[in-house]
């Protein structure tokens, strides 16, 4: 049975076992309040139970553009494998708090920091008075929490599971081949598959 999931699953596990610059970025792209698409880089956390792991802030734009409008794309780029992926889809479910728990303990220490930062002083996005302030208070808030394992699980960080409805998939062609496109999408019998001109 096909599952385009997990290739892409093991082309990820490629570009990390590789050490692959941009191995686990891509970008998010959402819809706006405005009704415009917004598109930011975010770090893919994992992929299980068919859906992309991502965190946010209960506090980020991107949260309320999510809950707003679940409709969501993202785009994965790996030059050195010459491959690209497109994989979108409209449903969303928050991780538990034994699940967050598990992820929280194994997220970098400068990414709790900003989560803490989040709720003691500002919400993400908003503008600061300078970045000499910010970072001034970055670093009173390392001072307070000079380990990673004092930073407590914070109340606005979500780990949220991204449901994939459709994956297209890019590779160059090497030696002069022509590069393919091929389009699966979801159904009530699972994927279908479709090979698109490139």
């Amino acid at each position: 049975m096909m599952d385009p999931l997990a290739d892409f699953t093991a082309d990820w596990q490629l570009a990390q076992t590789q050490k692959l610059m941009n191995a686990r970025y891509c970008s998010l792209a959402t819809v706006g309040l405005d009704g415009r698409p917004v598109m930011r880089t975010v770090v893919l956390r994992g992929v299980s139970d068919g859906a992309l792991v991502l965190f946010v802030s209960a506090s980020s734009p991107k949260w309320q553009q999510l809950k707003n409008n679940g409709n969501f794309e993202i785009l994965v780029f790996w030059p050195e494998l010459l491959r690209q992926y497109r994989l979108g889809g409209h449903q969303l479910r928050e991780l538990s708090a034994v699940e967050m728990q598990g992820h929280w303990q194994r997220k970098p220490y400068d990414a709790k920091i900003l989560d803490l930062y989040y709720v003691k002083h500002q919400a993400q996005s908003t503008a600061v008075d300078s970045r000499e302030a910010f970072l001034a208070e970055i670093a009173k808030l390392k001072a307070d929490y000079p380990s990673d394992q004092d930073i407590p699980l914070v109340d606005n960080a979500l780990g949220l599971q991204l449901s994939v409805n459709f994956i297209e998939r890019w590779q160059l062609g090497e030696g002069g081949e022509m590069h393919q496109r091929t389009l699966w999408t979801q159904t009530e019998r699972g994927w279908k598959r479709q090979f698109l001109v490139p």
